[in-house]
């Protein structure tokens, strides 16, 4: 596999391992996906200056808005939603339906539904339905 740099913003349609195709809406500027990614479903915007890293899974209806980083190994749950500037852990998984908000750094799991307001620094599970 080969790392993919967008540098230009595109609409592209990727056809997943299992023949199913998905309609990534948008990917902004200057993206990074890193080797093994996998993107399930459809509807995933990733926005301007996202690096993704290797091995990282990305379920339908996510949005990852501009600046973010997600390191490698990581799982993002369907209809969930990262806000801009934020930086996701390696291995961390975060649940479905959850919403990160600006400028979050996650070090660990998050449950379903949750939300993790502004500026918040995660270094233990959060259990779903949480607002911390």
């Amino acid at each position: 596999m080969v790392k993919m740099v967008i540098s230009e913003g595109i609409d592209i349609v990727y056809t997943n391992p299992d023949g199913t195709n998905v309609t990534i809406r948008s990917v902004g500027k200057n993206v990074s996906l890193g080797e093994g990614v996998v993107i399930y479903g459809q509807d995933v915007n990733i926005g301007d200056n996202v690096t993704i890293g290797n091995c990282v899974i990305i379920e339908d209806r996510v949005k990852i808005l501009s600046g973010t980083q997600i390191d490698d190994g990581a799982h993002i749950k369907t209809c969930t939603t990262i806000l801009s500037n934020c930086y996701i852990g390696t291995a961390v998984i975060i649940g479905l339906g959850c919403h990160i908000m600006q400028k979050c750094i996650i070090n660990a799991n998050v449950g379903d539904e949750s939300t993790i307001y502004g500026n918040k620094t995660v270094s233990e599970d959060i259990p779903a339905n949480s607002y911390i």
